[in-house]
């Protein structure tokens, strides 16, 4: 094949990428419910407040939101 030619695919499966052929291409995953994704929280405090909220959310959980919904009894 010489410069500037397109190969045909002819001989490799019709024209579908060696990778596909060879060992397939897994189908993509199924995207989740948009209403199971998180959603942020934000807002803004001081440097001290941030940091007093974070030392007072890890007494209750090492992870920030499971603490916070705790403190809030929410969910």
């Amino acid at each position: 094949m010489g410069a500037g030619q397109a190969s045909s695919g002819a001989g490799r499966g019709g024209g579908m990428p060696a990778t596909a052929v060879a060992g397939g291409v897994p189908a993509p995953a199924v995207a989740p419910d948009a209403g199971e994704l998180p959603h942020a929280l934000t807002f803004f405090l001081t440097g001290a407040q941030r940091a007093a909220v974070l030392r007072a959310l890890r007494r209750v959980d090492a992870d920030r939101a499971r603490a916070l919904l705790r403190v809030l009894r929410v969910g």
